[in-house]
């Protein structure tokens, strides 16, 4: 479910809260040095764990028209991604709508036709349309990414990193429960705690 009631700035204050902090901060967009770096962290780290996973609230899916421009050999058209695309997800061979291409820069290359569909992995930077599994996570990845600057201790560091990779893991299991298909249609989709499950074995952690 999403978190209407979170802001980012609830997210900066429970991360250096975390971190034993009794710095605060009233806006991300404040000149207080705690802010300032705060702000240059969050779409570094918010980019990597919207990355690492196929997150339900986070996926897209568009049907593409060739950009005009032809590859110059390899493939014969390519599809300009949307802008929001921050991680494609390929094709499945024998699954309906299947196409063979690859990624290169911002743009699809194939020999396919359009409409090219497309799922993808979104940017979505609106913290009330993230679940509270992912808010959790975010808040320990940013907590583990400031502890440095902040704290100068290699334990605190350590610590929040293995709490981090717990959220996280947590995180991708609530969502993989929320699946629905395998195969989330004609992607290569499917979560960590599926992959684990279908394969017999215990929680795989990455991708």
């Amino acid at each position: 479910m999403p978190t209407p009631s979170t802001t980012q700035t609830d997210i900066v204050n429970a991360a250096l809260a975390e971190l034993g902090s009794r710095d605060f901060v009233t806006s991300i967009d404040s000149d207080r040095p705690v802010a300032m770096r705060a702000k240059r962290l969050w779409s570094i780290v918010l980019n990597d764990l919207l990355s690492q996973h196929p997150w339900n609230f986070a996926l897209r899916r568009a049907a593409l028209n060739a950009d005009g421009v032809n590859p110059p050999y390899g493939y014969a058209r390519q599809f300009r991604l949307p802008s929001d695309c921050l991680r494609w997800l390929v094709p499945v061979e024998g699954r309906p709508g299947f196409y063979r291409g690859e990624r290169e820069g911002d743009v699809i290359l194939t020999d396919a036709a359009a409409p090219l569909p497309v799922r993808y992995i979104a940017l979505v930077d609106d913290v009330t349309k993230w679940p509270a599994a992912f808010v959790k996570a975010m808040t320990l990845a940013l907590a583990e990414a400031l502890a440095e600057g902040i704290t100068q201790s290699e334990t605190i560091k350590r610590d929040l990193g293995n709490k981090a990779e717990y959220a996280l893991r947590k995180a991708k299991r609530i969502d993989g429960l929320e699946t629905g298909a395998n195969q989330r249609g004609s992607v290569v989709a499917k979560s960590d705690w599926l992959a684990a499950r279908n394969r017999g074995s215990g929680y795989l952690r990455g991708r």
